[in-house]
């Protein structure tokens, strides 16, 4: 849809700025699925033509597949924000020395590097608040692990090579809601941990 737009665009010629620069945004803000999870997708549905027994296709194309867009979408957002910012705290930080070389006690020079300063101080506490990497990375982890299972699961090969049907269906939904629980766990107890460190810090 955002090439399309800017297509059109580019076959108007007078286009004004203004909208070149929102076209521009707008091919940055597209809420639409990157062409890696669209496949995923795609790959995934086709699959789901060859499973026989209607609840775990239902349970996979309603519970999986949700929480494979989930993490990826999750995981996607965290990496842009994580890398925004840290970009934004090199940036800010560097450009402090860099200012301060210009100061010749005037105050709006002094007032602007205490800015910066305060600016990098405040991006960096927001990065370790919101734990942007972590979050990235797990949910990156967790998403490519629900794949590797269901790809398994489809070609019958690793844990899915022995037994019934009804055995690798029900193997399949206990492997993948540990997964999950698991992950459920894990901040349950980091949440548990920053909690019982504020208390402590009081």
């Amino acid at each position: 849809m955002a090439d399309e737009k800017k297509t059109t665009l580019e076959k108007s010629g007078g286009a004004s700025v203004f909208q070149r620069f929102s076209a521009w945004l707008g091919t940055i803000f597209s809420t639409e699925k990157p062409k890696y999870e669209n496949h995923i997708n795609s790959a995934i549905i086709e699959q789901l033509k060859y499973v026989e027994n209607d609840k775990t296709k239902d349970y996979i194309q309603n519970r999986l597949l949700d929480q494979i867009n989930y993490y990826a979408s999750s995981s996607r957002k965290s990496k842009t924000n994580y890398q925004h910012l840290m970009t934004a705290s090199i940036v800010i930080g560097a450009a402090i020395p860099v200012t301060a070389v210009f100061v010749n006690d005037t105050l709006p020079i002094k007032l602007l590097i205490a800015f910066l300063g305060a600016a990098v101080t405040a991006i960096n506490a927001i990065l370790s608040m919101q734990n942007y990497r972590d979050l990235w990375l797990a949910h990156r982890g967790i998403r490519q692990g629900l794949e590797r299972i269901l790809y398994f699961y489809f070609n019958n090969v690793g844990i899915f090579s022995e037994g019934t049907r009804d055995e690798k269906d029900a193997r399949l939904v206990s492997i993948c809601e540990g997964e999950l629980n698991q992950e459920i766990e894990k901040w349950r107890s980091f949440i548990r941990k920053k909690s019982e460190d504020t208390n402590d810090e009081k």
